[in-house]
């Protein structure tokens, strides 16, 4: 099969490796590509004890001839502009940002310190006349014609001569100070007249200077510049004190002078730019006087430096204030040293730290980094990176497939990246380029190719002598459908896009084409068109998702989502207490309310026991829940007194059903609370009674709390859980009982939950299912002894384990605080480790949180996927991730990852259910058990 294609992408070369520079680094994701000849894009996301730490670095070789290094800025004097801008407007291929200026000036900003390039003074000004810049121990970059690399405290001197006589200092050169006074100097190098420093000093007096002698003098008005000679611009003052009659001849002197080492000529500076405090000198952290911003505070970063490999430049930028950390001066000085950096500099930092550059293979710059303001800060200069060699002919070649599994009549793109000798991008003609595909059948067209059959497709690609390979994987068809969101809320005529994947054998999601997706409304009230769903009235509606003879569910709510049930303002609930012992009252509480006039109060006391006492308020007018709710709500005001809260529902069967709202009011102040209708509900229902209890007391207690805005969540109750195992087929609907050469292990959700008092019956029940032909039995927490499991019980007591059971490996982490790294660190190396180590077949991860949705940092839950996506890869092992905060089990694989959540014990002990592994040799199934009697 021989057909043409063409997209372009970018290409890069993705390592994961661990990284140290000071901090406690857990793991480092790096991506590094070279850009163009001598300059290598480097982006580093470490994880560390503190949270993520984003650095990206561009390494210069300033002696490559196809690299050229200039200070860049709007081209316009008292202009600021953003990196990204300064980019495209000069032609660069990457930048970071440069000088220190006055966030408060926008009439007049500049920079602070100098800027040169090629010998040719940009910018200047005296520092101690100034006011910033060197006398304030900000520091410069300074590259000579041999491109070596120096920072140091260079500061200029402008002198102005007049008939070979020192007359006195100009202030500047090529800025315009917020005030004029003394003479500030302007050429040619950015603007034509002076109209811009007219338009901001309006008593200005210029004294005009060409070809070295005075042609013009004129007050408070614009006036040309002269191409042989400059502006000098001062206040009427000091053209009365220092006079400059025309035909004077003048003379302007300028001295650079640096602090550490000899100050080379002006003509032998190749680039120069201003910058802040210094921060390593000679391999050691600089610690004479110098300008360094907060210290102690981790912000963003951009600092510059050169290393001990000769005219070896590097650009950084660390992210801070957002999802990466920031850094501290003493963070950056050990990051600079384990970068390998021998001197350094501080740049602009904050708001400002931004970082620009064209990818490989990319066409045009784009902004890398997330600056902290969020957006891109206008600057008023950076240090733009060039590539000089002209592009040449296409070298290398390659391919970037858009994924690598797919289904027959599911279409794969193909994006084909080619670029020069110097990594610079080639537009490719798309007539020149010629594609076979070994191992199915399929067609391609407009550079997408679609499979007929099924197996692994391979691609083979020329492009004028030059070749490259891709792969995918091509099933016959999903063995089940995934589609996102699961349940949605819409707004008439705003379209909604959903995302229907299909999954292949091994567990795979793929994402399949809308044009391969059929929708059904039978309500009528959705319409799908290109991939979205939009509503044309209210209404609520289940919409079938149809593929290949399978279908899935969405749940959709068009028009409001939460609906209010009860604002307390006049239903005003009765008192009640189980005991005799437990006293109590309700009233109105006006001053700490959440909405409307006023909230309710409910004050109890519950006395010395060892049983349980209940207080509970009971609507005598109960809360009506209408047929499409699938949540009830409630605000409520706790005082940390550690009860249960649960509400009493009767349905239109009379069914009654205790729903929990807090397994405990562990909180002080107003807190949102809801709770899920079961789906065996009939409809329409109504809320009769709200409980509060405790299982003991060891002194009498009274506390209370208050209670407002009840409303409901619209939407479905039979559509929230994944039930992914319906298409696993390692799931069983049961499994025999294990025989001597085979392995059992159980695992089960809370036992401990604080509305659950477990009575003998009931322990009874649990030991003789849980016990039941097993060999190991995994329970959430330490029950205190309430089961009596021998040896066979282990318990996630929050230390990092790991257990063998047959082919398997149980790993127990602690991720109490969502998270592995906020609650114990350690465990991100243990359990590299263990996956490093283990000979298991199987892995099976015991947590409470699952990095599947449930973890307060998604990037590090992204990362724990991705590692265990990579081992999975590397194995061909099975893994589970069972985690035990689920309101319902539930099953979801995602890129071949089993994420099995567990709803734990409920209050209707017999309706719990408990995950069952049955280990049978190098092989694994797993099922669901109802505990019985």
């Amino acid at each position: 099969m021989n057909k043409k294609l063409f997209l372009l992408s970018s290409v890069a070369t993705i390592a994961i490796a661990p990284h140290t520079y000071g901090q406690n680094v857990l793991h480092t994701i790096n991506e590094t590509q070279t850009i163009t000849n001598g300059v290598e894009l480097s982006t580093d996301q470490h994880l560390t004890a503190k949270g993520w730490l984003d650095i990206f670095t561009l390494k210069i070789d300033l002696a490559n001839d196809n690299v050229t290094l200039k200070p860049i800025d709007a081209t316009t004097l008292a202009t600021k502009q953003t990196v990204s801008d300064m980019v495209m407007l000069n032609g660069a291929i990457a930048a970071v940002n440069g000088d220190f200026f006055d966030l408060s000036n926008d009439l007049t900003p500049v920079a602070f310190g100098n800027m040169i390039s090629d010998g040719i003074l940009m910018q200047a000004s005296n520092s101690a006349k100034f006011g910033t810049g060197a006398v304030n121990n900000m520091a410069s970059l300074i590259i000579n014609n041999d491109r070596n690399i120096s920072f140091d405290m260079f500061d200029t001197t402008i002198e102005l001569y007049k008939n070979g006589e020192f007359m006195l200092d100009a202030i500047t050169y090529n800025k315009i100070p917020d005030k004029i006074g003394a003479p500030a100097i302007f050429d040619k190098f950015y603007m034509g007249d002076t109209k811009i420093v007219r338009d901001t000093h309006n008593w200005v007096y210029s004294t005009v200077v060409n070809d070295g002698r005075v042609t013009q003098n004129i007050s408070c008005d614009s006036i040309e510049i002269p191409d042989d000679g400059f502006i000098i611009a001062m206040s009427q003052d000091y053209a009365r004190e220092y006079d400059f009659p025309i035909g004077s001849e003048i003379e302007l002197v300028i001295h650079n002078n640096s602090y550490y080492q000899p100050t080379p000529a002006l003509e032998d500076i190749y680039f120069s730019i201003g910058g802040g405090g210094l921060i390593l000198k000679d391999g050691q952290p600089y610690t004479e006087p110098t300008h360094i911003v907060a210290q102690q505070i981790a912000n963003p970063r951009t600092v510059v430096a050169n290393t001990d490999v000769p005219n070896e430049l590097l650009l950084m930028v660390i992210d801070g204030r957002g999802s990466s950390i920031g850094a501290t001066h003493e963070d950056v000085t050990n990051i600079l040293l384990n970068y390998g950096a021998t001197d350094a500099m501080y740049l602009d930092g904050g708001g400002s730290s931004t970082v620009v550059a064209r990818k490989s293979g990319e066409l045009k710059p784009t902004l890398l980094n997330s600056p902290s303001d969020g957006a891109e800060r206008k600057v008023m200069n950076a240090i733009g990176v060039f590539a000089e060699q002209p592009i040449s002919e296409a070298v290398y070649l390659f391919a970037d497939i858009e994924k690598n599994r797919t289904f027959v009549d599911e279409p794969i793109s193909i994006n084909l990246i080619a670029t020069d000798v110097n990594g610079n991008p080639v537009i490719i003609e798309p007539e020149e380029v010629n594609v076979l595909v070994m191992g199915v059948e399929g067609t391609f067209e407009n550079g997408v190719f679609t499979p007929y059959s099924s197996g692994t497709a391979s691609f083979i690609i020329e492009y004028r002598g030059i070749e490259t390979t891709a792969e995918a994987i091509v099933s016959y068809k999903p063995v089940g459908l995934i589609v996102e969101p699961v349940s949605a809320t819409l707004t008439t005529d705003s379209p909604l896009p959903i995302t229907v994947y299909g999954v292949d054998s091994e567990g795979y999601r793929i994402e399949l084409s809308p044009h391969n997706v059929n929708i059904i409304d039978k309500a009528g009230i959705i319409y799908y068109e290109d991939g979205c769903i939009t509503a044309t009235t209210h209404g609520i509606t289940t919409i079938d998702v149809l593929h290949d003879g399978m279908s899935a569910q969405i749940g959709i709510v068009a028009g409001d989502k939460i609906v209010e049930l009860e604002s307390f303002d006049t239903n005003i609930p009765s008192w009640g207490g189980d005991t005799m012992q437990v006293k109590g009252e309700i009233s109105v509480e006006r001053d700490t309310k959440y909405h409307g006039d006023q909230a309710i109060k409910m004050t109890y006391t519950f006395g010395k026991s060892e049983h349980q006492q209940v207080a509970f308020a009971t609507f005598d007018h109960p809360l009506l829940i209408p047929n499409d709710a699938s949540h009830f709500n409630l605000w409520v005001y706790g005082d940390n007194q550690n009860d249960t809260l649960k509400i009493e529902v009767i349905d239109s069967n009379q069914d009654k059903y205790y729903l929990k709202l807090a397994d405990s009011l562990d909180y002080q102040g107003w807190k949102y609370l809801s709770t899920q209708l079961p789906t065996e509900m009939k409809m329409p229902a109504q809320v009769t009674t709200l409980y509060t209890y405790s299982h003991s007391e060891l002194e009498e207690r009274t506390t209370s709390l208050i209670f407002d805005h009840a409303s409901i969540t619209r939407g479905h109750r039979n559509i929230l859980y994944a039930q992914d195992y319906e298409f696993d087929p390692i799931y069983k609907q049961s499994l025999d009982e294990p025989t001597q050469s085979q392995f059992s292990i159980n695992f089960i959700g809370p036992l401990d939950s604080n509305s659950i008092e477990l009575n003998t019956h009931a322990r009874g029940i649990l030991m003789k299912s849980l016990l039941a032909h097993t060999d190991k039995i995994f329970l959430s927490t330490n029950d205190d002894g309430t089961l009596d499991l021998g040896n066979v019980g282990m318990y996630n007591q929050g230390n990092y384990t790991v257990t063998q059971v047959g082919s398997a490996d149980v790993i127990s982490l602690n991720t109490d605080n969502k998270s592995l790294v906020r609650t114990n660190s350690e465990q991100v190396s243990h359990l590299k480790n263990t996956l490093r180590d283990s000979t298991a077949n199987h892995i099976i991860i015991f947590t409470k949180y699952s990095p599947n949705g449930e973890f307060s940092d998604e990037r590090e839950a992204e990362l724990i996927h991705s590692l265990l996506c990579e081992y999975r890869e590397n194995t061909n092992k099975n893994i589970f991730v069972v985690s035990y905060s689920d309101e319902q089990t539930q099953v979801q694989v995602r890129d071949g990852i089993r994420y099995i959540g567990l709803a734990g014990v409920t209050d209707d002990i017999l309706s719990s259910t408990f995950l069952t592994f049955k280990i049978v040799g190098s092989d694994i199934f797993y099922t669901f058990n109802t505990l019985s009697q």
